[in-house]
């Protein structure tokens, strides 16, 4: 319906902003123990909202009826310092969290109440994360490029790119007609990108520069994508 969910890191917050512009507390600052608010997602199913957040290494995975109230919180079952950074949702409602911390996805099925880790082999601060449209690929951003993976966890591998593209220090991610829209902020790039996709989903045929260093953000991390607007 256009109602815009922002997250605050600082506030430990979730604004909703309607399709008129009205503003208003959705999540209430720091409510039932929510951390600092990252990545945060509708679930298409019942319109509920689950949220990644985190403060000092620890993290909870939220999620909140449509009136914003807390259904469930689930923490990562490893040990250490944990960031959960952002999201993903299937149809059939299983949810993916990105670890940066960690170094990991976690994965909580739907229906279960504990979340499954799923060890990305060595790639340093997993970010943005994205889903297929058959829903059969995941792909997960990290320091350093783009990763497919099964949802099960297997079958992990690096997309492939020109080399006049760098999947490097991509932020949000998303799946739209065919490519891969990535907002990249490391390097002082501060760019959003179009990946155009192969046929397979498999790698990148070309790339192309749809913002740079605007001078409306001074740090762009995550969006969300509504009909043909970013």
């Amino acid at each position: 319906d256009g109602t815009l969910y922002v997250s605050s890191v600082h506030h430990r917050k979730i604004l909703k902003i309607s399709s008129s512009g009205d503003i208003s507390d959705f999540v209430s600052e720091g409510q039932d123990g929510t951390l600092a608010v990252l990545g945060i997602k509708v679930d298409a199913r019942d319109r509920s909202v689950w949220a990644a957040t985190e403060a000092k290494g620890a993290s909870l995975l939220f999620h909140f009826n449509q009136q914003g109230k807390t259904l469930a919180k689930y923490a990562p079952t490893q040990p250490g310092k944990h960031l959960f950074n952002d999201l993903a949702i299937t149809s059939k409602g299983d949810v993916f969290v990105s670890d940066s911390d960690d170094g990991a996805v976690y994965k909580l099925a739907a229906g279960s109440k504990e979340l499954i880790r799923i060890n990305l082999e060595g790639r340093p601060y997993p970010n943005g994360i994205a889903l297929s449209p058959d829903e059969q690929t995941i792909y997960v951003a990290y320091g350093y490029g783009i990763i497919t993976m099964s949802l099960d966890g297997s079958n992990i591998a690096d997309l492939q790119a020109p080399g006049d593209v760098t999947l490097a220090q991509v932020d949000g991610l998303y799946y739209r007609k065919g490519s891969l829209i990535a907002i990249q902020n490391g390097l002082g790039e501060n760019r959003i990108v179009e990946l155009q996709l192969s046929p397979d989903g498999k790698r990148i045929t070309a790339g192309r520069l749809l913002e740079f260093r605007s001078p409306f953000v001074e740090l762009p991390t995550t969006g969300t994508i509504y009909k043909d607007n970013l």
